[in-house]
């Protein structure tokens, strides 16, 4: 009895799933013609550590000789005025797909610290060009001042490579 119930709920349980994950607008797919913009992880003193991929980096006790250990993460949440879908209040977008010529897109970065996490936004120009695609990173984000608390505009770094 208790198996049929289950196994009654597994399929619902899977459509709901599929039907809850929002993909990216038809106009920023991967489609030919397209160059891939993609915002990427940085790590900064932080050690590898297997469980990285699944629950953010593994983060030590700082050393109070380095600089703070951190994890910075780059997501595009808009392109050329459009919102692009999130999920549970995360951002799912960090990459997009567009077409060559210049485009206006908004990334949202945040850093993650042993005992903080900091968010800051920017919009930022883009001329993609065919046949290249651009990877997007940040410098971890620092407080700027305490009392209110601002925080620096993310430092982007993009790099450049030709598309295979």
């Amino acid at each position: 009895m208790r198996n049929a119930r289950v196994n009654r709920i597994i399929p619902l349980f899977i459509v709901a799933l599929i039907c809850g994950c929002r993909s990216l607008p038809q106009e920023y797919s991967k489609a030919p013609g397209r160059s891939l913009v993609q915002g990427k992880v940085t790590f900064k003193n932080a050690p590898f550590h297997p469980k990285t991929a699944l629950f953010g980096p593994f983060i030590a006790p700082p050393d109070p000789n380095e600089e703070p250990q951190s994890h910075t993460e780059v997501h595009i949440i808009n392109a050329d005025g459009h919102p692009l879908p999130t999920s549970n209040e995360f951002y799912v977008a960090d990459k997009v797909w567009l077409t060559p010529g210049a485009h206006q897109i908004t990334v949202f970065c945040f850093t993650k610290y042993l005992d903080q996490v900091l968010t800051r936004g920017t919009n930022i120009q883009i001329d993609v060009q065919a046949g290249y695609n651009y990877y997007l990173r940040s410098k971890p984000l620092k407080i700027v001042t305490a009392h209110p608390l601002v925080v620096s505009l993310p430092e982007l770094d993009m790099t450049t490579e030709k598309a295979q």
